[in-house]
């Protein structure tokens, strides 16, 4: 009659390069890629790949890039498009908290970053268009208001 070998405990280090394993079910050493431990007589399926989950995007962070689209589109005519750009930095903020509160299930994070970076861009061509010339005809008018009158 044949005695089946205990098994041995013993950890064995698991490496990128090493075929050695663990048997789930008893712990024993495992070499090479079975799917049958000869200790306990265990048998299991080899792990399949890994399947990629695509998470449809936020609604709310579509809605976000394209505030910030318009807006950038918008910042020339009559710098309307600040309010856009307003807009979305709030529903942008709004659905990146969202987003970070459960990121397994939705989707849309770098609709997000893609909206804040062109909130940016629109801010600053606001800044730059609207804004900085009249800053600069104050600075201008103010410069010579003091050497007229001697400051």
């Amino acid at each position: 009659m044949l005695q089946a070998r205990e098994p041995r405990l013993e950890s064995v280090p698991q490496t990128p390069l090493s075929h050695q394993r663990n048997c789930p079910n008893c712990g024993a050493s495992l070499v090479g890629g079975t799917l049958r431990c000869d200790y306990c007589g265990v048998d299991w399926e080899a792990p399949g790949p890994a399947v990629p989950v695509r998470l449809r995007p936020d609604k709310q962070a579509v809605r976000c890039f394209a505030y910030a689209a318009l807006g950038l589109f918008f910042v020339f005519v009559y710098g309307l498009g600040i309010l856009l750009v307003m807009i979305s930095i709030v529903v942008g903020a709004r659905t990146w908290g969202r987003i970070n509160a459960d990121p397994a299930r939705i989707g849309g994070r770098n609709y997000c970053i893609a909206g804040f970076v062109v909130d940016g861009v629109a801010s600053l061509l606001f800044f730059m268009i609207w804004i900085f010339p009249f800053l600069w005809v104050a600075y201008l008018g103010a410069r010579d208001y003091l050497q007229m009158t001697g400051w």
